[in-house]
């Protein structure tokens, strides 16, 4: 739901207010200057809303609202429904038909604050990455226009642990953040466009005060954590083109992107195996025993031999049952 669809929607709750009082002309007064001051906290200038504006009909009669709302609500009522389709309530508030619960299921859409919704994304956005950050998986809206890096998360109330926003910039440049209007305590990530954090600082409630770095292709925004540290890889993918050798394995995330690359002739053990050989070069590590070191090498050259000896196109569960008799 873009910032037009919004200003649209007020305009249906100014009609709804006009009718429910009997005086057109009071809808302005009524509603007006709360439903535009929210909209245009998004990006609208007064010209904006001016134009929006010229197919109100303040002298039209009862029975002429009346068709007039109704002639809205068709139109957009499929983008409603869709906005709605996680708040249960306001959604059985607009489908009642009401007036009143029309009123109140718009009127939610329109609210200044939003929460982060089950799965990762705001009421309104679909735009959503998944994003890795060392042990730290985050689901992430990504913000690509203007508009979405001007409002960033200044209209989201709460963040769940695993949520975020990803703003991404064509090239890597000096990039300033602030925290005016944002309620939250947030990391704010820069990360270069090899997807390496540059840094991670610490953005206060409602603060002026700069955020910057250079170099920075991207910016993460997450619940604040000091887990995060300059350095750490970056995973995620926004759907470019994935470019690949033709003779190497890629180990792929679940956001498509790559996490691994394996060179021709890298051994591959089975889970299993890679089990055992954890188990016995913890031991050794621990014991510092000539016993246990050797223990780990016969069982690695052991694992070697049964690679060379069986078949290249697959491995069959009988090689893991002999890997467990053999441990």
């Amino acid at each position: 739901m873009n910032k037009f669809d919004k200003l649209r929607l007020a305009l249906i709750l100014m009609d709804i207010d006009a009718l429910r009082t009997g005086d057109p002309s009071k809808q302005i007064a009524s509603t007006a200057g709360a439903l535009m001051a929210n909209v245009d906290e998004d990006g609208f200038d007064k010209q904006d809303i001016a134009k929006l504006m010229l197919d109100q009909s303040f002298d039209r009669d009862q029975q002429g609202l009346v068709q007039k709302i109704q002639n809205n609500l068709a139109l957009h009522k499929d983008e409603i429904v869709n906005a709605l389709s996680k708040d249960q309530n306001n959604l059985a508030a607009f489908t009642s038909g009401t007036l009143g619960g029309v009123y109140q299921a718009i009127s939610s859409l329109l609210s200044k604050k939003r929460k982060m919704q089950e799965g990762g994304s705001l009421e309104d956005e679909e735009n959503v990455a998944i994003v890795r950050v060392g042990k730290k998986t985050y689901r992430a809206i990504v913000a690509e226009s203007e508009e979405e890096k001007e409002v960033g998360l200044s209209n989201c109330e709460e963040l769940e642990s695993d949520e975020a926003m990803l703003f991404v910039y064509e090239e890597p440049q000096h990039l300033d953040f602030w925290m005016k209007d944002c309620d939250l305590t947030l990391s704010i990530i820069f990360i270069d466009k090899n997807k390496t954090v540059i840094s991670n600082q610490k953005g206060l409630p409602n603060t002026e005060d700069f955020i910057s770095a250079d170099n920075a292709k991207y910016v993460l925004e997450v619940n604040y954590t000091e887990e995060i540290q300059p350095g750490d890889k970056v995973i995620f993918n926004l759907g470019e083109e994935l470019e690949m050798e033709p003779d190497k394995l890629y180990v792929l995330a679940e956001d498509g992107g790559i996490q691994g690359v394996v060179d021709p002739g890298v051994r591959i053990f089975s889970r299993k195996s890679t089990s055992v050989m954890i188990r016995k070069a913890k031991k050794a590590d621990e014991s510092k025993s000539d016993v246990d070191y050797k223990d780990l090498g016969r069982y690695v050259f052991g694992e070697l031999d049964r690679q060379e000896k069986r078949p290249a196109e697959y491995v069959n569960d009988s090689d893991s049952k002999k890997d467990e008799k053999d441990e």
